[in-house]
C-alpha cells in the first residue's frame, strides 16, 4: 500500500554524471535509489500513441499541454505520469526541453517508460539515445533545508520548436514512517489551458477505509470496477486556466484539486504522531542547566515561558535535515541539544519539555503555514501539515508560541504568533483539529515616525531630525534587519531616502537605536543637514513639499479592477507619521482636520500650528482582513481620497526686499485657486495650477495663505498633487 510521498524539491549540490541510461544509488538495503529503464506498468492505460490535435495559439510560456495523466496505484506503491506538450516558441524550447525528477533514494525507485517527440507526422523515440545524470539536490542553502532527495536530469538533443515532447514515468515507494495508511493528492486544473486531464485512482475493494474529495467544487468521478479494484477516474478535456490572483485571503482556493486518504480520522494522526516525540526523554544538559538559571530568575510563569522560548529561539539555531523518518519525526532531544540546531519539530520539542520541566502544561501543534484556515475542509493525515508549533496553558489562558521565530520581544503573551488557523495537538488524546491557532499579540503591532524640520531661512540649508519607534511584531522586524543587514546598510538606505526626496546630499550622523526588548519596542534616531529644500524658480520663489510618503506606501492598492477573488489586506498594520516644520517667521496657516472612515481601514490627518511650529499629522489603520472583490472599486476610491490628504507645499517668497506688486498677485491668484477649485468639483474635478504647482482633483487642493513677515510670503498646500 502507497504511503503517501511529500518532499520539497530542492536546489542542486553537485553533479554526479551517469553515463549510459541506468544509474542506481542504492538505499541502506540496496532495495531502493534505482532509476531506470522499464516498460509501463500492465495496467496503466495511456501507454498508446495519440495524434497530438493543432494547439491553441500563443500558450502560456510558449508551451501548450496536450495531456496531463496521473494513474494511482496504491496496491503497487506506484504512481505512473504521462506528460506531452508542444513547443510553441523558442523560449518555450529553452525553458522546457531539460526533464527533472526529484525522488529519494532511501525509499523510492524512478521508473522511465519512454521519451519522444512528435514531428512531420510520426513519433521519434528519443530514449535510447538520452544521457542522464543524477544529482545531490539535497540542499536548499536559503532556508537551511538538507534532505537525502536526488534529481534526475535529462538535457534533450535535437528537440525544435513545433515538436510534441511525450514522456512517461512511475514512481515506485513511498516513506515507510507513514504505516499502511495512505494518502496522496494531485491537481485537476492548472493556471494554463490542458487539452485533456486524466486521473485515475484503482483502490483495492474491500479496504473500505478509502475517500476521496476534490476542492474548491465537488467534480464527480466516473466510478467503475477492473478485477480486484475499484476505480475512480476524473478526465477533463479542453480545461480552460484558472486564473490565479495575487494577495487573496488565507481560505480562498481557486485550483481545483482532488485529495485522496485512507486515514479515518485525525485522531489517528494525532495518535500516529505521537509516539514520533521523545516527550518522555530526560531534560539535555544544556536544558537543564538554562531552567535552573530560568526558575532562580522569577517566580513568574508568564516570564519563565518567555525567556524558555527566547532561549530555544536564540540558542538552537535553525537547520532542517528531514532524512528518512525525520521528515515527520524529531532527532532524539540530546541530539538536538547537542548540535545546537534543529528544524521546527526538533524545536518545539525541546521547548515543550524545557517547559514541562518547570511545571508549565505544554505541548507540540501540527500546523499548515498556506493552508492552515482550510484544514478542517480537508481530509486527514500527516501530509496536511508542514510545520509544528507550541502551545502552553499559562493561569488558565492558552498561549501560542513558535520557536523558529527570531529576534523576537515581549513577555508572553505579548509574543506575537502568526495565524495559522487550525491545528492539530500531537497527543494521544487529541481527537480532532483545535481551531484559533493565532493569531497571537497582532494589535500590539504599530510604527510611529516623526520627522522633524528646523527651517531658520528659507535659503539656507534645514535641519532634519527622524525617530522611528516600533512596537510589537514591527518592533521584531525591525530588530530582525538590523542584525542581519547591520546598521551601517541601515543608515545608506535612510539617507539615500531622503537625499532622493529632497534632492539634496545631507550631511548624515550615525544613526541611534534604542531597543527595549523587554517591552518589545525598537526606535531609531536619524539626523541630517539637508540644504536648501526650497529651490528657486528663477522669480524669487521656493516650493517643497512635506509629504506623507511612510503613510503612502502602507495603503495596500490592487491595480485589478476585475477580481473573482477578494482582496487580502494585510494585519496587522497601524502607522503614524507626523511632519512637526519649524518655521523661521511668524506666517499662520489654517487649522485643518480630515478623516476617511471605511468598513476597510481608518485615516485621521490634520494641520495645527502653535507658534511658529507646524504640525502635520497622518494616522492609518486597517481594521479589515480583506476587500471583496465587487467592492474592489469602492475601495480603490477610498484609498485614493487618503492619498490626496499626504501632501503639503509650502511656498515661499525668498527675496530679502518687500514686493507688494507680487505678493498682491499672488494674493489674488490663490484665491482664484480657490474659487476655481470649488467649482472644477461641480465641473467634473479639472486640474487648476497655482503658480507652477499643480492640483487634481476638485475640492481637495487648498490653498492657505494667511500672512507673510521679513519678505518671506509662505503659501500652505493639502491636498492632492
Amino acid at each position: 500500500m502507497k504511503r503517501g510521498n511529500f518532499r520539497l524539491i530542492n536546489r542542486v549540490l553537485a553533479v554526479v554524471l551517469a553515463t549510459g541510461f541506468c544509474a542506481e544509488a542504492f538505499g541502506e538495503d540496496g532495495n531502493f535509489g534505482h532509476v531506470s529503464r522499464e516498460p509501463a506498468p500492465d495496467w496503466t492505460v495511456e501507454r498508446g500513441d495519440f495524434e497530438p490535435k493543432e494547439s491553441a495559439p500563443y500558450a502560456s510560456g510558449g508551451v501548450f499541454y496536450h495531456l496531463v495523466s496521473h494513474h494511482f496505484r496504491p496496491e503497487e506503491d506506484a504512481v505512473f505520469t504521462r506528460i506531452a506538450y508542444e513547443f510553441q516558441s523558442q523560449s518555450g524550447l529553452v525553458e522546457n526541453s531539460t526533464l527533472v525528477w526529484n525522488f529519494d533514494p532511501s525509499f523510492e525507485n524512478l521508473q522511465l517508460h519512454w521519451i519522444r517527440v512528435y514531428r512531420d507526422g510520426e513519433w521519434i523515440d528519443l530514449l535510447p539515445d538520452v544521457s542522464m545524470e543524477v544529482v545531490d539536490a539535497r540542499t536548499d542553502v536559503s532556508s537551511w533545508y538538507y534532505d537525502d532527495s536526488q534529481d534526475v536530469r535529462i538535457i534533450l538533443e535535437d528537440v525544435r520548436v513545433g515538436d510534441v515532447l511525450d514522456y512517461g514515468f512511475t514512481r515506485l515507494g513511498s516513506n515507510p514512517i507513514g504505516g499502511d495508511y495512505f494518502y496522496d493528492s494531485t491537481s485537476l486544473g492548472y493556471s494554463i489551458p490542458v487539452r485533456r486531464i486524466d486521473v485515475r485512482m484503482d483502490w483495492p475493494i474491500g479496504q473500505d477505509s478509502f475517500r476521496w474529495k476534490t476542492f474548491p467544487d465537488q467534480i464527480a468521478p466516473e466510478i467503475s470496477r477492473e478485477g480486484n479494484n475499484r476505480v475512480y477516474r476524473w478526465e477533463r478535456s479542453d480545461v480552460p486556466p484558472t486564473t490565479i490572483e495575487t494577495s487573496v485571503p488565507y481560505e480562498f482556493e481557486s485550483m481545483p484539486w482532488v485529495q485522496f486518504s485512507s486515514w479515518p480520522d485525525w485522531a489517528s494522526v494525532a495518535q500516529w504522531a505521537y509516539p514520533l516525540y521523545a516527550f518522555d526523554a530526560e531534560l539535555p544538559p544544556l536544558l537543564e542547566k538554562q531552567r535552573q538559571v530560568i526558575v532562580d530568575g522569577s517566580e513568574d510563569p508568564w516570564v519563565r515561558a518567555t525567556e524558555a522560548l527566547q532561549f530555544i529561539q536564540d540558542t538552537v539555531r535553525y537547520v532542517s535535515i528531514p532524512v528518512g523518518p525525520h521528515s515527520y519525526q524529531p532527532y532524539l532531544p540530546e541530539t538536538i541539544a547537542e548540535r545546537r540546531y534543529g528544524d521546527c519539530k526538533d524545536k518545539s520539542l525541546l521547548l515543550v519539555l524545557l517547559l514541562r520541566s518547570m511545571g508549565i502544561e505544554a505541548s507540540s501543534v501540527l500546523v499548515d503555514t498556506t493552508g492552515g484556515h482550510l484544514l478542517d475542509k480537508w481530509l486527514p493525515s500527516p501530509a496536511a501539515f508542514d510545520h509544528v508549533v507550541t502551545m502552553a496553558e499559562i493561569e488558565g489562558t492558552r498561549v501560542w508560541m513558535d520557536p523558529t521565530d527570531s529576534h523576537q520581544g515581549g513577555v508572553l503573551p505579548n509574543r506575537y504568533f502568526a495565524n495559522y488557523g487550525f491545528g492539530l495537538i500531537v497527543s494521544e488524546e487529541a481527537n480532532s483539529l483545535v481551531p484559533d491557532v493565532g493569531p497571537q499579540a497582532g494589535e500590539i503591532a504599530k510604527w510611529s515616525i516623526q520627522e522633524k524640520f528646523t527651517i531658520e531661512s528659507f535659503t539656507e540649508p534645514v535641519d532634519l531630525t527622524v525617530r522611528s519607534t516600533y512596537w510589537g511584531q514591527d518592533a521584531d522586524y525591525v530588530r530582525m534587519d538590523l542584525a542581519s543587514d547591520g546598521l551601517d546598510s541601515f543608515s545608506r538606505i535612510y539617507a539615500n531616502y531622503y537625499a532622493e526626496l529632497y534632492d539634496t546630499i545631507p550631511e548624515v550622523e550615525p544613526l541611534e537605536v534604542e531597543d527595549d526588548r523587554g517591552e518589545n519596542r525598537l526606535s531609531i534616531l536619524e539626523k541630517y543637514r539637508l540644504g536648501t529644500i526650497f529651490p528657486d524658480d528663477g522669480e524669487g520663489v521656493g516650493t517643497t513639499g512635506f509629504s506623507a510618503e511612510i503613510i503612502r506606501d502602507q495603503i495596500p492598492r490592487t491595480m485589478e479592477r476585475m477580481r473573482e477573488a477578494p482582496y487580502s489586506l494585510p494585519q496587522p498594520q497601524s502607522v503614524r507619521q507626523t511632519i512637526l516644520i519649524q518655521l523661521p517667521d511668524d506666517s499662520t496657516f489654517e487649522e485643518e482636520h480630515f478623516e476617511v472612515k471605511t468598513k476597510w481601514f481608518e485615516y485621521v490627518g490634520s494641520v495645527m500650528q502653535k507658534n511658529r511650529d507646524l504640525v502635520l499629522n497622518h494616522e492609518f489603520e486597517i481594521i479589515a482582513d480583506r476587500v471583496e472583490a465587487d467592492q474592489i472599486a469602492e475601495y480603490n476610491a477610498a484609498a485614493a481620497e487618503v492619498e490626496g490628504y499626504l501632501d503639503y507645499y509650502i511656498e515661499a517668497n525668498l527675496t530679502d526686499e518687500e514686493n507688494p506688486d507680487f505678493v498682491g498677485a499672488l494674493t489674488d491668484a490663490s484665491q482664484e485657486s480657490m474659487n476655481d477649485s470649488n467649482a472644477s468639483e461641480t465641473n467634473g474635478g479639472q486640474s487648476e495650477k497655482l503658480s507652477g504647482q499643480r492640483f487634481s482633483n476638485g475640492g481637495l487642493a487648498l490653498v492657505i495663505l494667511i500672512s507673510f513677515a521679513a519678505g518671506a510670503l509662505i503659501v500652505g498646500i493639502f491636498g492632492k498633487k
